[in-house]
């Protein structure tokens, strides 16, 4: 099952008193039912801060680990999603970078420490799915749904929104002027 996580404000920030607002029933369901949970947004819009601090108030509570894949394009700000990690939680918290152009990495390292971790962020997941045919996509998303349900882990992928501009050779089913990247 794909969950879809919608930011409620649209001010962001790192610091102690940020606006982002995460209600304790989605911590509950996420609790109970591992699995794939997309959080989405606009570009720059904080879906990523947004996801980092989901995790943070995961892991907080309890005795579990948490881990962070960026893109190598996210490279500049690393430092500022790094910042969002309090720093009581950064022994539960991994960040790793890796190469769009390299997907092979993402379903050995998660399985490699499913042991140890719980939660997995994959940012800027369009980015390396961009271009990439329905099979691949395919595939890998039942590599990702197969290793939730194997080792009872949730990974969330952050994806994008882009608006629909309906024309005449391309017109989006639904009434939302929005729709997922991928």
């Amino acid at each position: 099952d794909f969950f879809i996580v919608r930011k409620r404000y649209g001010y962001l920030c790192c610091e102690e008193k940020c606006m982002i607002i995460i209600e304790e029933q989605l911590i509950d369901l996420i609790k109970k039912r591992p699995g794939i949970i997309e959080i989405s947004g606009l570009p720059d819009s904080g879906v990523t801060s947004g996801g980092i601090k989901l995790i943070q108030k995961l892991i907080a509570e309890e005795d579990m680990c948490a881990g962070a894949m960026f893109s190598s394009t996210n490279y500049p700000n690393m430092e500022y999603l790094t910042r969002l990690i309090p720093s009581h939680l950064t022994d539960k918290f991994i960040v790793l970078s890796y190469e769009p152009s390299k997907t092979d990495i993402f379903i050995p390292t998660i399985e490699k420490f499913s042991s140890n971790i719980s939660y997995w962020l994959i940012d800027d997941f369009y980015h390396f799915l961009l271009y990439r045919n329905y099979t691949f996509i395919r595939d890998f998303l039942k590599g990702l749904e197969l290793l939730s349900r194997s080792y009872g882990i949730t990974i969330f992928i952050v994806n994008q929104y882009r608006y629909i501009v309906p024309s005449s050779d391309y017109e989006f089913v639904g009434n939302t002027p929005t729709k997922s990247l991928y």
